[in-house]
């Protein structure tokens, strides 16, 4: 079957890529007590890049040492963190390309942006545009520190569930923060699908009832899109060339679980690899030991064997 929009090149901000399947941000908690990146994350991310002109965006990554909630997170505010990650970026290329703020799945700018959860009575509560206020003024603050808008996008969750959350009607919420978004000149808008609860998949997309569709409408065609949550060959294929034709929608296939095999083009394939990357955070913190969550491939494929879960593996045909 033709996919010739999925495989067509798509300008994202200031770099080009030469397909719309891109590599979701998955928390792996490969760091060590000081937030540095142990060595195998290097390789993690050079075997994920190895197709030429893919989006691959990192991880989140803690920018304060009071940011952080969980251990063994990777980190990028000191010296030591930044010369790691830069050992990570120049197995792949030249740094990094921009910068994608976390806004999405009850984290604190989703918290802000959450009335099940915002009960502020200043300027960063009560209405729509108050919840937004802070993370508006994050994203202008982020395109000041790197003076160029076009290396700066956001993630939001508009349907999520985490911690309790999902509103009643996200629509007007976030309606105004795309529009608002809008207007600073980003290099795309990220918004994760509303099938998608954690790890876990809880409507089909062809059933979906609760839809991005009023965001991407508003965000419109001339700035790119992508969408995450679920997605296979085939929904990747109906989202790009048919639901969204008018859009310029890049798909977050790599994060997501194909059968076995399954065939995204004559030159690429996936095996079960996705499955166990999306739970991998789970399999790490319940069945590793918390002085032993420094796993190596080799143990994540024994852990998958020790679940019962299919073995690690993706393969790029020639």
């Amino acid at each position: 079957m033709a996919r010739e929009r999925l495989f067509s090149p798509l300008q994202l901000g200031n770099v080009k890529l030469n397909h719309r399947i891109a590599m979701a941000p998955l928390t792996r908690f490969r760091a060590d007590e000081d937030g540095i990146p142990i060595d195998i994350v290097r390789d993690y991310y050079t075997q994920r890049a190895s197709t030429p002109g893919t989006l691959i965006i990192t991880e989140a990554t803690l920018i304060s040492p009071r940011a952080s909630g969980m251990a063994n997170v990777p980190e990028i505010w000191n010296s030591r963190q930044i010369a790691a990650w830069k050992k990570i970026t120049d197995a792949i290329a030249a740094g990094f390309d921009g910068v994608e703020i976390h806004g999405a799945n009850g984290y604190l700018l989703d918290q802000f942006l959450q009335d099940v959860c915002n009960r502020r009575t200043d300027n960063y509560g009560g209405s729509i545009e108050n919840r937004a206020r802070f993370g508006l003024e994050v994203t202008r603050a982020i395109i000041t520190a790197v003076s160029d808008s076009k290396k700066v996008t956001i993630r939001l969750s508009p349907w999520t569930d985490f911690d309790g959350k999902r509103m009643g009607d996200p629509v007007p919420q976030f309606c105004y923060m795309v529009s608002e978004l809008k207007k600073l000149g980003l290099a795309y808008l990220h918004l994760v699908e509303s099938r998608y609860a954690g790890d876990v998949a809880t409507a089909s997309y062809h059933v979906l009832t609760r839809r991005n569709d009023p965001f991407i409408k508003l965000w419109g065609p001339q700035t790119p899109i992508i969408l995450a949550g679920g997605f296979t060959a085939e929904t990747a294929e109906k989202a790009t060339e048919e639901i969204y034709a008018d859009s310029n929608l890049c798909c977050k296939l790599l994060l997501i679980c194909t059968l076995p095999g399954s065939k995204v083009s004559d030159n690429w394939s996936f095996g079960w690899r996705h499955a166990f990357c999306q739970i991998a955070t789970t399999c790490m913190t319940s069945v590793v030991p918390p002085n032993q969550h420094h796993t190596t491939l080799e143990r994540c494929t024994s852990l998958a064997k020790h679940r019962s879960l299919p073995a690690l593996r993706w393969s790029r045909t020639p």
